[in-house]
């Protein structure tokens, strides 16, 4: 986590002169209250739309280790409904679900029951063995009689319940793939008892006895097809219809229930060739009507997949869809939904022709590894939000609106904005994995910038404030300790002497580093440690510290006249120096459980030697703030619904706002309003510094 400590000469004189300025009207924060916008969103795996929509409008969401998100407003707004670290690759519900108002969630370990519409889940486990990466999921027609449900799994192949779940047999002879993705069970499964299993390199096989035994039934199918998604038909008694989707050759249709199997590709582009999801028409008989989910988009046919039309009009470019969901009610309500990789869950209220994003409240974006107001915030509004599982997001708007920023690096952990922002519009983003991005375009495009990388786990980013000059950028990892460049990125260097850890947590780099030359690093296991060369050789600075799990830096503005700075732990809380890192103690007075607080993130106000004001974002209790230099701590935590704090960021205008953010992706604003809680952006101090030619 890396957070822009001082601003560019223009921002200064900005916030003297102008910090007020008008502009369109926006959303605020709250005075004195945390309010957020997002960004909203989720990597979204699987959905399931109640069959009582239309009296009982559930909708529920499957994530990306962010667990299901339940909406009974028809997708409008969400609440997290459990299963919170759990990826969820499949729901599904008996057709009895009205009487039983019984869910199935499938995750990559193991399989869940929810008895109360989805709020509250019990793990079902019984037979499945360890981590059974659970893909699939069907319940039988007959359900209410026979209680029979199937699973899909990743490599155990398929397995049978006949108690709801509660215990389950493996169902999988004959079957020669063992990674089964899709299941489909026959609507007249009470006269044929056929089930159908679509397979990674295998194939569909087809059960025609309960799931005893399977046979291959791939006529028509390429040998090792990698089917992703089976649909059958509603009125598959009369039309023996069934649809595969594939994830190289896109659609088929059997007609005589698999013995058989067409392809259905008509007008589909490559990209629409790479199924992922596939859902037919409550109404199929009569409207023919199926949407595919693709490596492009949604496609839509109405005659059955003979021709297809690109159905993608409001949905964000380049967004894999994985599921799609069609309501019960498709006939006269026309409502779809559909799953986006970190786009979250789209609606479509005219079958398919337009889509707009419903994701309030859906918090599954992973962790805000960082929020980072622009220098420049006060003239352009700008905040960034860091997100480990969608990215980058940007708003324009002092967070009224976000939008994802394309081809960011994955993961991203850590930002550095140059001070000269207004004029070179240049960003660094770093990644656990790909290392350092860059981009000249205020955030539009993205370029790697790795030559002499040694370590692509990137953790934190310091910037030189005289980088206009210097073109100097500090790049902590982990597992490769500190890398140096001096020219923008273009080569970095190690500078490792002395620095008895490799994992950097965080870095904070002096306001006055063009004549201190000094910079310290947060590592994961050793403290603090110092340079005052400029990265040439490290000293610990660690007395007095008990904690040497270093999360957090904070250092003054006025670091060359008070030596002070503040580190956030874990499990010790916060500690202070004011001589420059020789020693340190610890100041947690007000602070929850005050000698074992775990701190995630520090801000210190631009004008702390007057206001004595810093900011904390804890690990699990939300934010406080002292204003007597951390001699006493208060929580300021009305309307923060998430306390599990990563980073914090202050943004210079009149009002003063401070931004938190938090797992799940969101990034909190709260606007400093009152005289005893409020930073003064105008009273910022100029920085005047010659440079010899």
């Amino acid at each position: 986590m890396m957070k822009i400590r001082v601003l560019g000469t223009a921002a200064l004189l900005l916030a003297l002169v102008g910090a007020g300025s008008s502009g369109p009207p926006v959303a605020q924060a709250g005075v004195g209250v945390w309010t957020t916008t997002g960004p909203f969103g989720a990597q979204v795996q699987s959905l399931w739309v109640a069959p009582t929509f239309a009296t009982d409008p559930i909708v529920l969401a499957g994530t990306w280790e962010a667990g299901v998100f339940r909406s009974t407003d028809r997708g409008q707004t969400w609440q997290t409904a459990g299963l919170a670290d759990h990826s969820i690759t499949a729901l599904a519900a008996p057709p009895n679900f009205g009487a039983n108002q019984l869910v199935f969630a499938g995750a990559r370990y193991g399989f869940f029951v929810s008895a109360t519409k989805g709020r509250s889940w019990s793990a079902a486990n019984a037979g499945l063995g360890a981590n059974p990466d659970v893909r699939c999921i069907a319940a039988t027609p007959t359900f209410a009689n026979d209680s029979t449900v199937f699973v899909g799994t990743y490599v155990h192949g398929v397995f049978k319940s006949t108690n709801g779940g509660l215990a389950w047999n493996p169902s999988s002879v004959g079957l020669t793939s063992l990674s089964v993705q899709a299941l489909a069970v026959s609507p007249t499964y009470a006269r044929d008892r056929t089930i159908f299993a679509g397979t990674f390199n295998g194939g569909v096989f087809v059960s025609r006895d309960a799931g005893d035994s399977w046979a291959p039934a791939n006529n028509g199918l390429a040998a090792g097809e990698d089917v992703r998604a089976l649909a059958a038909s509603p009125a598959f008694a009369a039309d023996a219809t069934l649809f595969a989707g594939t994830f190289s050759r896109g659609v088929f249709r059997t007609t005589d229930g698999g013995a058989t199997w067409h392809e259905r590709n008509g007008n589909l582009p490559t990209a629409g060739r790479q199924v992922l999801a596939l859902a037919l028409s409550p109404n199929f008989a009569a409207d023919q009507t199926l949407f595919i989910g693709t490596a492009g988009g949604v496609f839509k046919s109405t005659d059955g997949g003979g021709t297809w039309t690109e159905a993608n009009q409001g949905i964000l470019p380049f967004v894999p869809v994985r599921a799609i969901a069609v309501s019960p009610n498709f006939a006269t309500d026309a409502r779809v939904y559909i799953g986006t990789d970190n786009g979250g869950v789209w609606m479509s209220t005219d079958a398919g022709s337009t889509w707009a994003p419903v994701n309030q409240w859906l918090t599954g974006l992973g962790t805000a590894n960082f929020v980072q107001a622009s220098p420049e915030f006060s003239t352009d509004r700008t905040v960034f939000v860091g997100t480990s599982g969608g990215g980058i997001y940007r708003s324009t708007d002092r967070g009224a609106t976000w939008e994802r920023l394309v081809n960011t690096p994955p993961a991203p952990s850590a930002m550095a904005i140059s001070p000269e922002f207004r004029t070179d519009r240049v960003i660094y983003a770093g990644s656990l994995g790909n290392g350092v991005y860059k981009s000249t375009d205020a955030g539009r495009t993205w370029a790697r910038v790795n030559s002499g990388l040694g370590s692509l786990r990137v953790s934190a980013l310091a910037i030189s404030p005289y980088f206009g000059v210097d073109r100097t950028l500090y790049a902590g990892t982990d597992g490769g300790g500190v890398y140096k460049t001096t020219d923008g990125g273009n080569l970095w260097n190690a500078v490792n002497t002395g620095l008895e850890s490799s994992r950097i947590m965080d870095l904070a780099i002096s306001p006055f580093y063009f004549s201190d030359s000094t910079v310290f690093a947060a590592t994961y296991d050793n403290g603090v440690f110092v340079t005052t060369n400029a990265g040439g050789s490290w000293s610990p600075a660690n007395r007095g510290l008990i904690s040497l799990r270093i999360n957090a830096l904070a250092i003054s503005p006025q670091f060359n006249t008070d030596k002070t700075m503040y580190v956030g732990s874990s499990w010790g809380g916060i500690f202070r120096s004011t001589d420059g890192g020789q020693t340190w103690a610890q100041f947690n007075n007000g602070l929850p459980g005050e000698y074992v607080v775990t701190v995630c993130a520090l801000e210190m106000s631009p004008t702390f030697l007057t206001d004595q004001t810093l900011f904390a974002g804890t690990c699990s209790d939300g934010v406080y703030v002292s204003r007597d230099a951390g001699y006493s701590w208060t929580a300021i935590n009305d309307g923060l619904r998430n306390m599990k704090v990563r980073s914090l960021s202050f943004a210079a205008t009149a009002e003063g706002i401070l931004f938190a953010g938090t797992t799940g992706g969101t990034a909190w604003a709260r606007e400093l309003g009152g005289m005893a809680e409020r930073m003064h952006s105008m009273r910022l101090p100029l920085v005047m510094v010659n440079y010899a030619p």
